[in-house]
């Protein structure tokens, strides 16, 4: 008989047990994470076939930074799916929105002027590109229509306030441009799993987030076998995140959203934890 999955706490970082499996068996990247930088760090992951789940401050709130870029590369689908936008169109921009942003694909088509909604979609999502994302989000109607496109689908806690770099500047902890591990990971969920876009725009958004090159995060610590879609994020401080869709097999979808805030974390931190509550999902959600 299979085991039941079950949520204990531990008075550390719930973890995802059942019967016969010693709590000794699996690390615990999360409290030490905590403990040694005095940081906080939010999970929530769910098998969305079984309903386990391992949750660590998922109903805090944590700064998206960049991870925000699938929320916007979807509420741009969503528009393709009116017929409000067009894929193909070009967006036009100068070197003066290039200005202090992150942007190697964006910056290395200045001598055409432009890019398509497609292209750019592709690039923020992949490589981060923030003046890709930038205009994106002010052709679409700027900080507040994602928000609403956000409430539309049934999340009322996530936010947008502010366009790149001042989105991954507020204050940590605030109710700014932040979202909470739970509800993200059910964003991400519908978004990628759900009927929140049309079979085509679902397909393209999951190649993207297949398709991203930035930090390893998520995927340092998830097995390389599994088909894994991600989109990471960092304020080059205190505040990380990662957040996925992963498939150890195709029919047993894990979502995960992991943020971080506070505290003095190193980039060797980072990875560390990342790729810890990575191999902590592998080991315990399948």
């Amino acid at each position: 008989m299979k085991p039941t999955r079950r949520v204990f706490s531990f008075g550390l970082p719930a973890l995802v047990c059942w019967p016969g499996l010693a709590r000794s068996a699996v690390s615990d990247p999360i409290a030490q994470y905590e403990r040694v930088t005095g940081g906080r760090i939010g999970v929530y992951a769910v098998n969305v076939k079984t309903g386990a789940k391992l949750t660590w401050r998922a109903d805090e709130r944590f700064i998206m930074c960049s991870s925000y870029k699938a929320s916007l590369a979807a509420f741009v689908l969503s528009r393709v799916d009116r017929g409000e936008e067009k894929l193909d169109a070009a967006i036009r921009y100068g070197v003066r929105d290039t200005k202090d942003l992150w942007g190697p694909v964006s910056k290395a088509n200045l001598t055409k002027g432009a890019m398509t909604v497609e292209a750019m979609c592709k690039a923020a999502v992949e490589i981060s590109d923030g003046v890709c994302a930038n205009l994106l989000l002010a052709r679409s109607g700027g900080p507040a229509a994602l928000t609403a496109f956000l409430r539309s689908i049934g999340d009322g806690i996530t936010r947008v306030d502010h366009y790149e770099p001042q989105l991954d500047r507020v204050p940590s902890g605030g109710p700014w441009d932040s979202t909470t591990p739970a509800a993200m990971a059910a964003t991400l969920q519908k978004m990628v799993l759900g009927d929140v876009l049309s079979a085509r725009s679902k397909a393209l958004l999951t190649q993207w987030l297949i398709g991203n090159q930035t930090n390893p995060r998520l995927r340092g610590g998830l097995p390389r076998s599994w088909l894994i879609g991600n989109k990471t994020g960092h304020s080059g401080r205190d505040m990380a995140g990662d957040i996925a869709v992963a498939w150890p097999r195709p029919d047993t979808p894990i979502v995960i959203a992991v943020y971080t805030r506070e505290g003095r974390p190193t980039e060797k931190q980072f990875d560390e934890v990342f790729g810890g509550i990575g191999r902590l999902v592998a080991s315990t959600l399948v």
